[in-house]
């Protein structure tokens, strides 16, 4: 459910953000960087492929199928037409952004404030 992959991608980003309340900002290590490509790749999914976001409507954006392969009929050079325009692409990344940012704030605030539990 939707609600299912906001909770992940908020557990996900609950380390960094522990980093940084404890440490500081200027002070964070490189540990969440797996952490963040899940996060990404949720966020990503529920836009370009499950139909989640508002912004971009319940549409399946990219290619499917596994890549493209230029032996199985396909323009070896991408000479060929986008499979998605730039302006639908950089929404894609604008809403993956605004997921990403939202579920950090939230997962900022529930720390902050269950920090003395």
């Amino acid at each position: 459910s939707k609600e299912f992959l906001e909770n992940r991608m908020c557990v996900a980003l609950g380390g960094r953000i522990a980093e940084e309340i404890i440490n500081g900002t200027d002070n964070v290590t490189t540990g969440a960087s797996n952490d963040f490509q899940q996060c990404t790749q949720v966020a990503n999914a529920m836009v370009t492929q499950l139909g989640m976001s508002d912004v971009v409507g319940q549409r399946i954006i990219g290619q499917q199928g596994g890549g493209a392969n230029p032996f199985m009929g396909r323009d070896m050079m991408g000479g060929g037409a986008p499979p998605v325009s730039q302006s639908l692409r950089q929404m894609v990344d604008s809403e993956v952004k605004r997921i990403v940012d939202f579920q950090y704030k939230r997962g900022m605030e529930l720390l902050r404030a269950n920090m003395y539990l």
